[in-house]
């Protein structure tokens, strides 16, 4: 009788192992990548006849299989079938699967051309698969404007078509069972497009409300906000590299200033340093002493003044001396002030702009009691202005920058409470055309433009989270 009762307990154990092992079944989860380690999404993977298809993240998980020796498989188009015996514990195993490139004798080809159909050599044609974005396929243009590029890999990819004047191009493809054909015309670069950064961090810390200017082959950087007022100089004789002229000049750290080039000499005169200013100040010697020629000029303390130089005289254009200005002075030597008029045809206003351009000076912009200003004035005595209808302009703003480049007005980015990085030309300082749209370099107002080495420059300023900025973007 006890050694019935022992068999009995024996087959009881028995039993319940057995039973506790078809509780415990296995799982298989991994990441499927390719030969670059980048993840694959969209790979079937197989195993004991159940299937899963892997994430954006490349990560799959089949649950619910019998432990044991058996064969994992992941397909997906454009590369070889993975095929892999693997031992499965119970519970979860972990196993990654790298798959191989299946290229196909694929080819791209076709012609590159300008809106007229002229043939453009010299044009790169890059070709990124989506799966292997980590390595690039190209060819370049011949005279004939025919590009081939051999051994394209199934599956989707992004074409990309670069020449330095003309617009990129780029589209998406797909590559299944044949060759492809993709011609293309390309349109060309206007002035103001195709921006460039030259340097991403200058030497000179971020600022706003700084003053540049183009002196002796260098580009010169004066004074601003970097969170306190600064009276600092720098230069550049290329525009990355920067050399700290002085740290601390002889005018007190301030903003809201305006500073030009004059008989051969840097000028900076007016802003607020805590107090309205209408001192006058200039350097002979690349920005390395300065020299008072006024305390006080005629016209009052004020900051958010426009300068400009003509008919080999310094004039002083509005501002803000507690009340917007619209007054206008003029000066021989910087020490002696004549007012040409105390009220001109345009509301008083601060951070608007002004050059010289087809033998007249332009006013553009500024913010005045009535807003952000968008209207056009000129005149070709500083006396009499007059405004311009003008056709298809930019929306109002102020502390933006307007210069003269390719014999054209141009009004660079500035603020109507939105920040703006957007760029207008006009050919008459009437009808204006868009160049760029949306710039490369970030929305920004308090920024500074320059043309040098026959490039526009835009240097530092503020962006729309009211982020100072050190960087410097060019564009042909």
């Amino acid at each position: 009788m006890p050694k019935i009762v022992y068999l009995f307990a024996i087959l009881v154990l028995l039993t319940g192992c057995s039973e506790f092992a078809r509780q415990q079944p296995s799982s298989i989860t991994g990441i499927v990548k390719n030969k670059d380690n980048v993840p694959l999404s969209g790979v079937t993977v197989n195993c004991q006849e159940k299937f899963t298809v892997s994430g954006a993240n490349g990560m799959f998980r089949i649950d619910d299989i019998d432990p044991g020796v058996f064969i994992v498989k992941a397909l997906k188009d454009g590369y070889v079938q993975y095929s892999q015996s693997v031992k499965l514990e119970s519970g979860d195993n972990l196993v990654d699967l790298e798959l191989q490139y299946s290229y196909y004798n694929y080819s791209l080809s076709g012609t590159v051309s300008d809106q007229a159909g002229n043939p453009i050599n010299d044009v790169y044609i890059y070709y990124v698969s989506s799966d292997s974005p980590s390595s690039t396929i190209w060819d370049k243009t011949d005279i004939r404007g025919s590009y081939k590029i051999p051994y394209v890999p199934r599956g989707d990819g992004i074409i990309t078509f670069q020449h330095t004047d003309y617009v990129v191009a780029t589209t998406n493809l797909y590559f299944y069972n044949s060759d492809k054909t993709y011609n293309i015309k390309l349109v060309a670069k206007t002035k103001g497009q195709g921006w460039t950064r030259a340097v991403e961090t200058a030497a000179w810390t971020a600022r706003d409300g700084h003053n540049s200017m183009v002196y002796d082959n260098k580009i010169w950087v004066l004074g601003g906000n970097d969170g306190s007022p600064k009276n600092d100089v720098w230069s550049s004789g290329d525009g990355s590299h920067w050399t700290k002229k002085v740290e601390n000049a002889a005018w007190t750290a301030r903003t809201g200033q305006s500073s030009i080039v004059f008989q051969n000499k840097l000028w900076l005169m007016g802003g607020n340093d805590g107090v309205l200013k209408n001192d006058v100040w200039y350097s002979s010697d690349e920005g390395m002493s300065w020299h008072m020629a006024t305390a006080n000029a005629e016209w009052s303390p004020r900051s958010g003044l426009a300068t400009v130089v003509t008919d080999n005289k310094i004039l002083v254009i509005g501002g803000n001396d507690g009340a917007y200005k619209n007054d206008v002075w003029s000066s021989l030597d910087g020490i002696t002030w004549v007012k040409k008029v105390e009220n001109a045809a345009w509301t008083g206003r601060e951070g608007h702009k002004c050059v010289f351009f087809n033998n007249k000076i332009w006013l553009t912009g500024g913010n005045n009691s009535f807003g952000n200003a968008g209207d056009i004035w000129y005149t070709a005595d500083g006396i009499e202005w007059k405004s311009v209808n003008a056709i298809n302009s930019w929306a109002g703003r102020y502390l933006h920058t307007s210069l003269v480049y390719d014999s054209k007005l141009w009004v660079l980015g500035g603020t109507n409470g939105t920040k703006k990085n957007d760029v207008w030309y006009s050919e008459d300082g009437t009808t204006w055309t868009r160049s760029a749209g949306t710039a490369e370099w970030p929305a920004r107002s308090g920024h500074t433009s320059v043309v040098f080495d026959s490039k526009l420059w835009v240097l530092g300023g503020s962006d729309g989270a009211g982020t100072r900025l050190n960087d410097i973007w060019n564009a042909k």
